[in-house]
């Protein structure tokens, strides 16, 4: 056990007049009957013992009111030195012993409790006629036998706190209830999501939505995973790894201590849903493309080996400037016969069949009477030209404004009403 944390023991266990004793296997592949005395004796003579002993052995921790031995498990915790011990009070089925083991490793490695993983594991056991076998001894205060990192909804409310600072960038160009769903690119994130894949990436030309989408998918989230939206008008970075600085300094993490910071997002999946960082509009950076594309370039590495999930938008004028190799390691392909080609998904104009619904929304919250038909109809099908109209015409400060059938659109005199 010398050099071991975990001690994980396979293999039939007895309850005799003498004590505990487990049958084990010789290199020679004999039986070794060993006792709960040299047992104990063994991990009292390594210079550190195992933190933790999982006996999957029947009856390692049986004993009778008359019995002058101390069951083995207590007494690797008493006197081997080993802080936790779980082991069995009786005989168990094979199946109860697999699917409790399964169950608790897999709630030990999220919480690191030791204690509330044997509860949680037996809980999920309980239709089993031996499920109160396995019990737990310990001598740990807490019953903490692993740091596991972040306390995740802690992290969460960072993430939301940070998130909501970094939305005044974008104002009021953000509204939920104007918020169109966009079914297919939605359904194409929740892919990714469940995809190895690190990067979504979005390129669209302005006023298709791409703030929109990011500040939606931001409130659709952030409930369930740390989720930190970004907008790409972040300082220039000076240095690859500012970028990383930013978002720990985001998240109130002291001294800008990116590592930690990633560190703590990255195993925050442990418990739940992968961590999300979206960054909107990258071609916003006041940063030269080259300088910028470097730090997201370190970025995504540092994702990628953490299992934190990244979406990037870009403008397709500007994606030009942005375009390089190392995107396609990380960017999500739904089409893997083009993996040759970046291609960043795009947003359309809002379709001819649901556009009525959107235009009514629209004048509905802007409390404009009226309608759109012939080219005007066709050019507000342009989220960004449809917003225009209805600001430049808000009649929310008199009540409502009235504009009549509008059948055609200069664009200049819009501006300039718009501004």
């Amino acid at each position: 056990a010398e050099g071991y944390d975990f001690v994980h023991f396979l293999c039939h266990g007895v309850r005799r007049k003498a004590g505990t004793a487990l049958f084990l296997e010789t290199p020679q592949g004999k039986i070794d009957v060993v006792t709960a005395e040299r047992l104990v004796e063994a991990f009292k003579a390594v210079q550190q013992p195992p933190v933790f002993t999982f006996l999957t052995a029947c009856e390692s921790a049986a004993r009778a009111s008359a019995d002058a031995f101390l069951p083995l498990g207590p007494a690797l915790v008493q006197d081997g030195g080993v802080q936790a011990v779980v082991a069995m009070t009786g005989r168990v089925g094979i199946e109860l012993a697999h699917a409790f083991t399964r169950q608790f490793y897999t709630r030990l490695f999220k919480h690191g409790l030791v204690d509330l993983a044997v509860n949680e594991a037996r809980a999920l056991v309980r239709d089993q006629w031996d499920w109160g076998v396995p019990v737990l001894f310990s001598r740990l205060d807490d019953n903490r036998l692993l740091e596991t990192g972040p306390n995740v909804a802690h992290l969460i409310e960072r993430c939301l706190a940070a998130s909501q600072k970094e939305r005044t960038v974008v104002g009021s160009k953000y509204i939920p209830g104007l918020y169109m769903p966009l079914v297919d690119i939605e359904q194409s994130f929740r892919r990714f999501l469940e995809h190895a894949a690190t990067c979504f990436l979005i390129v669209a030309k302005p006023g298709r939505g791409k703030t929109n989408l990011v500040c939606h998918l931001t409130d659709e989230y952030q409930a369930s995973r740390p989720v930190l939206f970004l907008s790409g008008r972040y300082q220039e970075p000076e240095h690859e790894q500012d970028i990383l600085r930013y978002i720990a300094r985001r998240l109130e993490y002291p001294d800008d201590d990116w590592q930690a910071c990633f560190d703590d997002l990255g195993r925050a999946a442990g418990s739940g849903p992968a961590a999300l960082i979206l960054i909107d509009g990258i071609n916003e950076s006041p940063a030269r493309p080259a300088r910028m594309q470097a730090a997201l370039r370190e970025l995504l590495f540092e994702a990628n080996r953490r299992g934190i999930k990244v979406c990037v938008t870009c403008r397709t004028d500007f994606w030009q400037f942005f375009r390089a190799d190392f995107w396609r390691e990380y960017v999500w392909q739904e089409d893997q016969s083009h993996r040759e080609v970046i291609r960043g998904k795009d947003i359309a104009p809002f379709a001819e069949e649901i556009f009525d619904q959107v235009r009514q929304r629209y004048f509905e919250y802007f409390m404009i009477e009226g309608s759109l038909v012939d080219e005007a109809w066709e050019r507000c099908r342009n989220p960004l030209l449809l917003r225009f109209f209805c600001e430049a015409y808000d009649g929310r400060p008199t009540g409502g404004r009235s504009v009549g059938q509008v059948a055609e659109i200069r664009l200049y005199p819009l501006f300039v009403l718009f501004w």
